[in-house]
């Protein structure tokens, strides 16, 4: 869910009003986090302040557009969207349907995530939240996640009934040598014990 904020003019010492110099934004335009939304002037002292946006999102409402309004420090100038675009398709987020293909072009990527579709693309803090709830899922509802490693590269799985044909001791030996990367468990209702050997450490020290 995105967060609204309202924008609204400095709270200064002295107390005054401000009137509106520019917009530097559109309407529903996309921007970054402390990119200027509008210049106000103070009716007192004459000054020039640059108001900025709180965080990444999309100015949502500008309710400042006459250059002979003044409003104080209470008044809100603009309605913000708070959206850091998690999730784009064809350039358009489909959080708050902000236009951010040239946002992104401009930024420092933050997102590099991109699906079989090249037209999604994820942010890798989206994405990582995704990973978290699905492996909360997963443990919630007791499940395994399978790794299919066909030629036996990084994992090598058998059970405990085929260790032991070969070598009464096998079973032994196998735990022994190899250590902490070697995980045991059972499948209910069969009381098989089944081995998972990682052989991740070895494969990546492979020379290629």
């Amino acid at each position: 869910m995105s967060t609204i904020l309202s924008i609204y003019p400095p709270v200064l010492e002295i107390p005054q009003n401000f009137r509106l110099v520019n917009w530097e934004v559109k309407q529903g335009e996309a921007v970054l986090e402390n990119c200027t939304l509008a210049k106000l002037e103070g009716v007192l002292d004459q000054k020039i302040y640059a108001i900025t946006s709180p965080n990444e999102g999309v100015v949502t409402s500008m309710k400042l557009k006459n250059l002979t309004q003044q409003v104080s420090s209470e008044t809100p100038i603009a309605i913000f969207q708070v959206c850091d675009h998690p999730v784009t398709f064809g350039g358009l987020c489909t959080n708050c349907g902000a236009d951010v293909s040239q946002l992104r072009k401009s930024a420092n990527p933050k997102s590099g995530v991109f699906l079989s579709n090249p037209h999604i693309q994820v942010t890798m803090n989206h994405a990582r939240k995704l990973e978290e709830e699905n492996v909360n899922r997963l443990k919630g509802q007791k499940k395994l996640a399978l790794v299919l490693d066909l030629d036996n590269t990084i994992l090598h799985a058998c059970t405990e009934d085929i260790i032991r044909v070969s070598d009464p001791l096998a079973k032994k030996k196998f735990i022994i040598n190899s250590g902490q990367f070697t995980y045991g468990f059972h499948l209910p209702p069969s009381r098989l014990q089944y081995f998972v050997k990682v052989h991740l450490r070895s494969f990546v020290n492979l020379p290629f």
